[in-house]
């Protein structure tokens, strides 16, 4: 157990004893772009969870940091647990924007799939970041987003090990600014700040549609 994972507070009470709605023995399988961040992460919430019905298979330096790649890999992960006869019962992908350019093309080739993938822009740490701020600036890129990250989180650095027992205690405000972003994307699809983060999370502690 991680230090500060002993006593938690009611937003932590909260999170864990959710009512699930999902299906039992479910299976996600995520894939990510990134071989550290995104996987340690995800790990830590999924250990944090204790979630005995539910199986996460979390891939990321098998597919390489490329959006298309990233949905290349899933559809082919997917076929091959399909062969095996231990299916997936949602595949997500865990892409940035950054300064990828095959972002459409992999969307569009995810769609027909229909696997669900969860966009963050620029990168993952915005997701970090509005932990702590709503976190709706114009960032580009992570060099342009890491100094503001760095004012909450000091030894932060892509690839260290995962912040998520800091962040954790957060997790309600995360997902309320996320989903504004969100929302005020939709009214401008130009905005470059947002992250679909809480739309992976709220699936995996059964709170999805």
């Amino acid at each position: 157990m991680k230090p500060g994972w002993k006593k938690r507070d009611r937003s932590e009470q909260e999170f864990s004893r959710r009512p699930g709605k999902r299906p039992q023995n479910q299976l996600f399988l995520i894939i990510c772009e990134d071989s550290k961040s995104a996987p340690n992460y995800l790990n830590d919430l999924h250990a944090h969870l204790r979630m005995s019905t539910v199986e996460v298979e979390v891939c990321g330096k098998q597919c390489g940091s490329d959006p298309l790649s990233v949905i290349d890999y899933a559809i082919q992960r997917r076929e091959a647990r399909r062969v095996a006869r231990n299916p997936a019962d949602q595949v997500w992908c865990v892409v940035d924007v950054d300064t990828h350019k095959t972002l459409k093309p992999a969307l569009d080739k995810a769609r027909p799939h229909k696997l669900k993938v969860a966009v963050s822009s620029p990168c993952l740490e915005l997701w970090y970041l509005i932990h702590f701020v709503f976190g709706d600036r114009h960032f580009k890129t992570f060099e342009q987003l890491k100094p503001h990250l760095k004012k909450h989180l000091p030894g932060y650095d892509k690839g260290n090990e995962s912040p998520f027992a800091v962040l954790l205690p957060r997790l309600e405000q995360a997902i309320k600014n996320a989903r504004r972003l969100c929302s005020l994307r939709e009214q401008d699809p130009d905005r470059e700040s947002f992250t679909h983060m809480h739309l992976l999370i709220e699936a995996l502690r059964g709170n999805a549609d």
